[in-house]
């Protein structure tokens, strides 16, 4: 016969039993209540995000009312007519991308994005020659983002109102926006930002392409380059081409090439850096091409 548990014992038993069933319970609401609140958080911080981007689209929205009213409100505006001689083309292709742009405060942000990204490839030369710093060159980019998106308003509100950018109103504006921009970026560097940028971007503009090739080598060995590399590596070419230092443009032609390998070797990577040193031979051997071409060319023809 089994032996019989005693009263004592079998409360015991049930006791502990009870006390797991609710200890077990007790962890299941435990973990319920825990992504209950996790649930309720990421609910509270979406919705927080859903109306600060409904802020900022109401804030373009009051923005762009406020620039259709005072375009509304110049004096002589004119309505949009196309020209037979085609002058203001540019301007008024602007003037459809603005309109395009702004339409979407999706495809707006894409937009502005896009072009901050396109400041360090396309400044960085100016950005070392200079010296700026890190905090100088992320004031500098916000002040031209934000330039650009005035910019691009002023624009789309006068397309929507027929107007053109020559109407001497909408120059006016244009023109009071980039003044706040130049006067906002000399308080930032102390000095004339605009012109700055202007001289010292048409000067290196001939290498931007030698650039794109080296980084298209270095993509394709899958190592791509950041922007800031091909910023550093513009301003080496820049400083080792003796037209560039004698402050003409810089040409691909009278860079040193071996110096700027030399000096690119501590910036760029071993991949990369091999891209650099085949396309510097192709050019020198374009280089030697043209040369031997030009000599066997009589004189006079």
């Amino acid at each position: 016969m089994r032996p019989k548990l005693s009263t004592p014992v079998v409360s015991g038993l049930f006791f502990v039993i009870s006390l797991g069933l609710a200890w077990h319970a007790w962890r299941q609401n435990s973990r319920l209540e825990l992504s209950l609140q996790a649930l309720l958080q990421k609910q509270t911080a979406l919705t927080a995000r859903i109306r600060q981007a409904q802020d900022q689209v109401n804030a373009r929205k009051k923005h762009q009312a406020d620039l259709e009213a005072r375009i509304k409100s110049l004096s002589g505006s004119k309505a949009l007519a196309a020209t037979d001689d085609g002058s203001g083309s540019d301007a008024l292709k602007r003037m459809s991308l603005a309109t395009l742009v702004t339409s979407d405060p999706r495809l707006f942000d894409l937009y502005l994005q896009s072009f901050r990204f396109g400041l360090r490839r396309q400044y960085g030369a100016a950005y070392q020659a200079f010296g700026l710093t890190a905090a100088q060159i992320d004031k500098l980019e916000e002040l031209a983002t934000a330039h650009e998106a005035d910019n691009m308003d002023i624009h789309a509100s006068a397309e929507a109102q027929g107007l053109t950018p020559a109407d001497p109103g909408i120059a006016a504006m244009v023109q009071q926006s980039n003044k706040e921009e130049r006067d906002a970026a000399a308080a930032i560097i102390g000095l004339n930002w605009q012109l700055i940028r202007v001289s010292t971007a048409a000067r290196v503009q001939p290498l931007q392409s030698d650039v794109y090739n080296i980084a298209l080598g270095a993509a394709y060995a899958s190592e791509p380059m950041t922007s800031a590399e091909t910023a550093q590596l513009t301003q080496i070419l820049a400083n080792n081409s003796s037209s560039y230092q004698s402050g003409a443009q810089a040409v691909s032609k009278f860079v040193n090439w071996d110096a700027a390998v030399a000096q690119a070797a501590s910036t760029l990577t071993p991949v990369q850096l091999q891209s650099m040193t085949t396309f510097a031979s192709q050019a020198e051997l374009k280089d030697l091409a043209n040369q031997f071409n030009a000599a066997q060319t009589p004189a006079g023809k």
